[in-house]
């Protein structure tokens, strides 16, 4: 397996000024609508430019291996919208990641890691490792570390989704699994906050 690493870091303007994963002295400010949505990355792992501001808090998050010649992982951002009203958090897998052959049989336990960003009146970041099990008999895909909780399903192919929480946020997951890796990207929001991550973790080699 050919693995090489194109692009992994968090970009912000906040996390810059603090190492507390909690920054509590930014957020997506008074009056502003907090949306989240799903993406598509392009071919070379970009999410589309919603035209966020060149003000307030604003993160770009990735986690992009070449595997096997395939790009694989996720990208997520967030942002005041320029000349709006609305913070938006948007997040996407790359379509091309290589998680291997669908799963047919049996349990399978996947060690990887997670990053978010939780962000309303204050800017949460958070980043870790997380264990998740695929279980073939009800065909879920469950774990949780650091609060977040991952609530996966999938069937014959390789097609994630289904759903995490974080602080008190639920986000839509969509993602690829398989018998080699998973790979994830979520994103949801409340009335007043935006939540935004993604997870990549592998199976150990047979």
């Amino acid at each position: 397996m050919m693995l090489t690493r194109i692009f992994a870091g968090v970009v912000t303007l906040s996390a810059l000024a603090a190492c507390d994963p909690v920054n509590d002295f930014r957020g997506i400010g008074a009056g502003t609508v907090p949306v989240a949505q799903s993406a598509a990355l392009d071919p070379a792992g970009n999410l589309p430019d919603p035209g966020f501001g060149s003000t307030g808090v604003s993160g770009n998050v990735a986690d992009l291996a070449e595997i096997d010649g395939a790009l694989t992982g996720y990208r997520f951002a967030y942002g005041r919208l320029d000349g709006t009203d609305q913070f938006l958090g948007q997040a996407g897998f790359a379509s091309t990641s290589s998680v291997g052959a669908a799963l047919v049989s049996g349990d399978v336990t996947y060690t990887g890691t997670y990053n978010l960003a939780l962000i309303g009146e204050v800017e949460q970041i958070r980043d870790g490792n997380i264990t998740l099990l695929a279980s073939l008999l009800d065909n879920t895909l469950t774990g949780s570390a650091g609060g977040l909780v991952v609530n996966g399903t999938f069937g014959a192919t390789t097609a994630l989704d289904g759903t995490v929480s974080f602080g008190g946020v639920t986000a839509d997951l969509d993602g690829a699994i398989g018998a080699e890796r998973v790979v994830g990207a979520f994103a949801g929001d409340s009335a007043s906050q935006v939540l935004v991550g993604g997870i990549v973790a592998a199976a150990p080699p047979p």
